[in-house]
């Protein structure tokens, strides 16, 4: 599945056309964000860092990150 199919994907999309904001479209899933951006775009976001995991995944299950993640101190979140 094309990540810009999915509904929250078109309403950004819709959102950056309507405000003539330029972006270049990625499909995440098969071009993985690095560790190193999101490192950056943690910091920008204001958002939890809870918010750049697949809370729903195996990989967020199996490797306990709910119990993880609320532990990292700061220098650890990036």
């Amino acid at each position: 599945m094309n990540t810009l199919n999915a509904q929250h994907a078109k309403k950004a999309k819709k959102f950056l056309d309507d405000h003539n904001v330029k972006y270049t479209a990625r499909d995440i899933k098969a071009e993985n964000p690095t560790a190193e951006e999101i490192a950056a775009w943690y910091p920008q976001s204001g958002k939890d860092l809870k918010a750049f995991f697949n809370t729903s995944g195996m990989i967020y299950r199996e490797q306990q990150l709910k119990d993880k993640l609320p532990n990292l101190s700061e220098e650890e979140k990036k």
